[in-house]
């Protein structure tokens, strides 16, 4: 199978998935959601934020181990 089509069918189900008239209301682009260090502006969340998530999993699951290990 040849590259070039692979990477052709890749960015062409690329555009269609972030496609802003799909996932965005008519007045707003990707550029308004981006993060701004202004006074008032809104705060919109950032991929990033998410790994934050994981380090607070693994401490509540090892927290559970423990309580059930030792407490109950």
């Amino acid at each position: 199978m040849d590259v070039e089509v692979l990477v052709d069918a890749y960015d062409a189900l690329r555009a269609r998935f972030w496609n802003k008239t799909f996932w965005l209301p008519g007045n707003w682009t990707w550029d308004d959601l981006k993060r701004s260090n202004t006074p008032g502006s809104p705060f919109y969340p950032d991929l990033y934020d998410l790994y934050v998530v994981f380090p607070i999993a693994i401490a509540l699951f090892l927290a559970r181990l423990i309580w059930e290990r030792y407490v109950n």
